[in-house]
């Protein structure tokens, strides 16, 4: 199976997310959903990590990740899947 596949089997706790290339969330992140990228093991979704978008660059996305660790700023090319969870 393909990563976008076994997204979609995934099995979620709390609700089932909207499942959208990084563009269309950056298209939508004026709202107040919550944006997840996806950490990868081969095609396998292996974990996520939350982020807000602080801009557009030459082939994708800035975004900044908050964790325990503190924060980082990542890029994400613009066909790469994320997770939106609605607040």
């Amino acid at each position: 199976m393909g990563k976008l596949e076994n997204l979609r089997n995934t099995t979620w706790l709390n609700s089932q997310p909207s499942i959208v290339p990084v563009a269309a969330a950056y298209e939508a992140s004026h709202t107040a959903n919550h944006f997840y990228m996806v950490l990868w093991w081969k095609n396998e979704p292996a974990g996520f990590s939350r982020f807000e978008f602080t801009g557009v660059i030459s082939g994708g996305y800035e975004i900044k990740i908050t964790d325990e660790r503190g924060e980082y700023i990542k890029a994400l090319e613009s066909d790469e899947w994320v997770l939106i969870f609605a607040q």
